[in-house]
Formats: structure tokens, C-alpha cells, sequence
């Protein structure tokens, strides 16, 4: 009679179980010292603000800005193609990889333009 209720609510345990298993991989992932670091630190995502001839001013969601530098060696991506650098206009996405050889703190050694390839785009 003892085994027909512990068989009886063994689902439920093992889901139990499985549940608290998830949120406690869950937690130690958020609170690990690096955090899930999806992008590395060389590569910032971002939505153009301001664009100068020698510098980029990026948010975040968040409302974080940075300024990177812009150098004559920075090349600028739209997909796979190499674009001019005046097709980088205000609220536009990008990836902006950062010249981890620079002495000199952001200088951008690439900047990604972030494109939408769907090809039937629903307008909200």
C-alpha cells in the first residue's frame, strides 16, 4: 500500500524536481562572475545617436551611451557588404567591434549596420 502512493505521485515529484533543478541553473547562470556574456568585449551593440567625422555616439536599451572613435581604417558592413560610411544614419542598429590593438580606449575597427533580410516586413 505504501508503494501505490509513492507510484501514484511520482510524476508529480519528478516534475517538482526537474522544476527546482531549472531555476536553480537558472540562478547560479545569472549570478556566475562574467554573466552569460553573449557578445564578447570587443563587439558593443547599439542604436546610433550622433555620427561625426571622427567619432560615434551609441545607446543602449538601457539608455547607456558610448563614444567611439573613428579612424580612416574603420570599415562599415551592411550584411555581408562593405558599405561608405554615409550610410550610417541616426537610429540605425549596429555591432560596433572595437580595435582591441588601440591603445586608446573604443576606437572601432568595424562597424556592423544591422539589415532586416524578411522579405514581407509587418509594420506594427
Amino acid at each position: 500500500m505504501q508503494y501505490e502512493s509513492v507510484k501514484k505521485y511520482l510524476p508529480v515529484i519528478i516534475v517538482g524536481m526537474v522544476l527546482v533543478f531549472i531555476n536553480l541553473f537558472a540562478v547560479i547562470w545569472y549570478f556566475l562572475p562574467a554573466g552569460p556574456d553573449q557578445w564578447k568585449d570587443d563587439i558593443v551593440p547599439g542604436k546610433v545617436v550622433l555620427i561625426t567625422e571622427s567619432g560615434l555616439v551609441t545607446s543602449d536599451p538601457r539608455g547607456n551611451t558610448k563614444t567611439f572613435v573613428l579612424t580612416p581604417e574603420t570599415q562599415y558592413f551592411a550584411g555581408r557588404n562593405i558599405v561608405a560610411s554615409s550610410t550610417l544614419v541616426t537610429d540605425t542598429i549596429v555591432l560596433v567591434q572595437l580595435d582591441v590593438s588601440s591603445t586608446t580606449a573604443l576606437v572601432a575597427k568595424e562597424v556592423r549596420i544591422m539589415t532586416d533580410k524578411r522579405k514581407v516586413k509587418k509594420n506594427p
